[in-house]
């Protein structure tokens, strides 16, 4: 069970990167 928590927790930290990148990406234009 920890290690799902640990997973979900790496995706969403992945995700939240990730659209950070493309919204500076956007912002530069």
């Amino acid at each position: 069970m920890r290690d799902l928590v640990l997973i979900v927790s790496l995706l969403l930290f992945f995700a939240l990167s990730f659209l950070m990148i493309k919204g500076i990406e956007k912002l530069r234009d």
